[in-house]
């Protein structure tokens, strides 16, 4: 048996090697007290992208316990040529949104990747209630608002990030000692 100690240090050298997430999930397979340490290094960081949303909020829903894992969450609606702007139509999108926006409970890092997919009039009320509440995380520490088309041509003022929601995160921060 291995102590804890010499576990959590093999799994830190493990995560700073290149293959880290295949030799995790292979770690993961050898013993049960290597399970929970390794879903913990998986998890910490996650993206979803349009395309993977509802198959992410499925997954932590039959886990739930991955869900405390989570630090750092990207989302990422760079839709390309594979559709349009996310519409009031895409209900099982909003429901799987609603889901993440519920469960990730320990959130400290969250990152909106072409936020201008969005419209705020495209979002269920559902959605933006659960947003509004996931920027209120005690857990937040940093929110980023990262535009393609702003990066690319400067800032525009259509690029669909309600000021609401920024000023409602900002006055939701709390520092903690």
């Amino acid at each position: 048996m291995f102590a804890q100690e010499l576990m959590d240090m093999i799994l830190d050298n493990v995560k700073a090697s290149a293959d880290s997430t295949d030799t995790l999930k292979s770690f993961s397979l050898v013993a049960h007290r290597f399970l929970a340490p390794c879903q913990r290094h998986l998890f910490r960081a996650l993206t979803a992208e349009r395309w993977s949303i509802e198959e992410l909020s499925w997954t932590l829903e039959d886990a739930p316990h991955l869900a405390s894992y989570v630090l750092d969450f990207s989302i990422d609606f760079n839709i390309g040529e594979r559709g349009s702007r996310l519409g009031v139509q895409d209900t099982d999108m909003h429901v799987a949104l609603v889901s993440l926006f519920t469960v990730l409970c320990n959130v400290e890092r969250l990152s909106f990747s072409s936020w201008s997919a969005w419209t705020t009039d495209s979002l269920a009320v559902e959605v933006k209630s659960a947003l509004i509440g996931f920027l209120a995380l005690p857990s937040l520490r940093s929110l980023s608002f990262v535009n393609g088309e702003y990066l690319n041509h400067g800032p525009r003022r259509d690029s669909g990030i309600p000021s609401s929601l920024i000023i409602h995160a900002l006055s939701s921060y709390k520092e903690s000692h």
